[in-house]
């Protein structure tokens, strides 16, 4: 249901009091073979994982050193779920893992986001968390993320069942925004290192079976 599974990934970082966040790689794909942590990372970065598979089964065999920080299992009225995982301490070696493989023709969306903080993070929380779903026109959504002390990263997505995925209300504005083709999810990131804001998102009725928009914010300590 809707906010399960908000949770923390702990790390074994010495360090605390990360005050600075900055997203050094995005990637993102879809289909059944999984997803490449991009090359270039370095000892101590917090890898951000997230899929958003078809019925309710999780990614086989889960990432290993992963946290689960978020799981939306079946979505209301649509046969998808959405499973967010942390490693807070990742390593240089993490760089080409292979991650959320998942069986048969089950066609996941799925990003890697490496965050690079100023110190070696100990904690990431997942917060926040609200969608909106609907056949037709689904509701706007508001990720409220103010009240959160910084560095926090704010995320967005939506996913219909047809072509077309831009957001038509991000206010305030995404500082970047992803996704591989027009018929495949797309994200929104923002990054706060000071005065995270409130968000609110909203995508158009596209005419197809589902329309999903949602929200949640990350809290890197």
């Amino acid at each position: 249901g809707e906010g399960e599974g908000e949770g923390e990934g702990e790390g074994e970082g010495e360090g605390e009091g990360v005050t600075n966040l900055d997203v050094i790689d995005v990637v993102m794909n879809r289909g059944a073979l999984g997803i490449e942590v991009p090359g270039g990372v370095r000892d101590g970065d917090v890898l951000f994982f997230a899929i958003r598979t078809q019925a309710d089964v999780p990614p086989t065999p889960p990432p290993a050193a992963f946290a689960l920080v978020l799981a939306d299992e079946q979505m209301d009225g649509i046969s998808a779920s959405l499973f967010v995982y942390v490693k807070t301490n990742a390593s240089t070696s993490d760089g080409g893992l292979r991650l959320g493989a998942v069986s048969g023709s089950n066609f996941s969306d799925r990003i890697v986001v490496v965050l690079r903080p100023d110190r070696g993070a100990t904690r990431a929380t997942a917060r926040g968390y609200v969608r909106s779903i609907a056949a037709g026109n689904p509701d706007p959504v508001t990720v409220l993320a103010s009240t959160t002390a910084s560095p926090t990263v704010l995320f967005g997505y939506n996913r219909t069942t047809g072509v077309g995925n831009e957001f038509t209300v991000a206010q305030p504005r995404f500082n970047n925004t992803f996704s591989p083709a027009s018929d495949v999810g797309r994200w929104g990131i923002t990054t706060y290192n000071s005065s995270p804001q409130n968000h609110t998102l909203d995508i158009p009725d596209r005419g197809t079976s589902y329309n999903v928009v949602l929200g949640f914010f990350l809290e890197v300590r």
